[in-house]
């Protein structure tokens, strides 16, 4: 929603809000991470790689039910989500 008014209210175009929304999805996984990180105490990256690897299973499930496919693009959304996953449940072990 915030998205959709910066694109008609500013000089935002809609292949800049993609970037925008990248950001968020990543910002996402990484705090949800290292909360999973912080919680479970110890294998950060690989609690938190698995959360980040179910939020781009979510994407991409949404992705299929919207008729938009599969692409190599998937598969990165797919690495994309497991990386920052591990690096924020890396982060959240050690704010323990």
């Amino acid at each position: 929603m915030i998205i959709s008014i910066l694109v008609s209210a500013t000089s935002l175009t809609e292949s800049g809000a993609r970037w925008f929304m990248a950001a968020a999805g990543i910002a996402s996984v990484l705090i949800g991470s290292s909360q999973t990180g912080k919680r479970m105490g110890r294998a950060g990256w690989l609690n938190g790689g698995l959360t980040g690897l179910a939020y781009g299973a979510i994407m991409l499930i949404l992705a299929l039910l919207l008729d938009l496919g599969l692409t190599a693009n998937s598969l990165i959304t797919l690495g994309v989500g497991f990386a920052a996953g591990a690096a924020g449940g890396v982060w959240g072990v050690n704010r323990r």
